[in-house]
C-alpha cells in the first residue's frame, strides 16, 4: 500500500513538473558600438573614426603601415591684383588595397600670388564650425568622402546635410622644409551618399585628425 501511494505521488509530481512553463528568456540588448581606443589627437595618430550606420569605422595612419596620410594643395593662380585660389586636401591611402579610403577637402582660400602667406593658411583652419558644401572652384564648404572596402565612394556632396555638423576643435600650426602645415582635429556628423544610386549612410561620433600643407 505504501509503495503504491508513493508511486502515485511521484507520478503526480512528474506530471506537474512537465506541465510547468519555462520563464521567457529576455533577449540581450544589442550593444551600441563605441570607437576603438586610439589616440586621435593633435599630438597622436592621424586618421578618422566614426560610427557609420551602426558599425564602427576606424582608419588610422601609421609610419610603415598599410594606411598613409597624404596632404595635397590645389588651386587656380591669377595675376595680381586678381586673387588666386587655394583649397586643401588630405586623404588616407591604403597601399596594399591601392585604395583611397577617406578624404577631407576644405576650400577656398583667396590670396595674392605668388604664394600663400603662412598666417593666412593658419587662419583658414581656425577652430570653428564649418558648413558642408563644395570646396573647390571658389566654394567655401567642407567635403568628406569615405570609400568602403569594395571601392564604392560615399560623398557628403551628394547628400543633404541639414542635420550634420563639422567643427574644428583643435589645431597645431607649424612649418618645416616642405612649407607651413596645420594639423587639424575635428568632430563631425554627416550623411554620406552614393552619387550613382542615391543610397545613403549616416555617420555619428566622427573624429578626424589630418595634416594639411602648403608646399613651397
Amino acid at each position: 500500500m505504501f509503495r503504491s501511494t508513493w508511486s502515485l505521488l511521484l507520478g503526480s509530481l512528474l506530471v506537474l513538473s512537465a506541465c510547468k512553463k519555462e520563464d521567457p528568456v529576455e533577449p540581450e540588448p544589442t550593444p551600441t558600438p563605441t570607437p576603438v581606443d586610439v589616440d586621435l589627437s593633435i599630438t597622436g595618430a592621424e586618421g578618422v573614426r566614426m560610427i557609420l550606420d551602426g558599425a564602427e569605422i576606424s582608419l588610422i595612419a601609421s609610419s610603415g603601415g598599410d594606411l598613409q596620410a597624404v596632404p595635397e594643395a590645389f588651386g587656380q593662380d591669377a595675376t595680381p591684383p586678381a586673387l588666386s585660389q587655394r583649397y586643401y586636401s588630405c586623404y588616407l591611402y591604403n597601399g596594399v588595397q591601392d585604395l583611397e579610403r577617406f578624404r577631407m577637402v576644405k576650400g577656398t582660400l583667396s590670396y595674392e600670388a605668388p604664394q600663400v602667406v603662412p598666417d593666412a593658411m593658419y587662419t583658414f583652419f581656425t577652430p570653428s564650425t564649418y558648413a558642408y558644401g563644395v570646396a573647390t572652384l571658389g566654394g567655401q564648404g567642407v567635403e568628406l568622402t569615405y570609400t568602403d572596402p569594395t571601392g564604392v565612394a560615399w560623398r557628403t556632396t551628394c547628400a543633404g546635410q541639414s542635420a550634420s555638423t563639422f567643427t574644428i576643435v583643435d589645431v597645431e600650426n607649424g612649418s618645416d622644409g616642405l612649407g607651413p602645415y596645420v594639423i587639424v582635429k575635428a568632430d563631425f556628423t554627416a550623411t554620406f551618399a552614393n552619387c550613382s544610386t542615391g543610397a545613403t549612410k549616416t555617420a555619428s561620433d566622427g573624429v578626424l585628425v589630418l595634416r594639411f600643407r602648403e608646399f613651397f
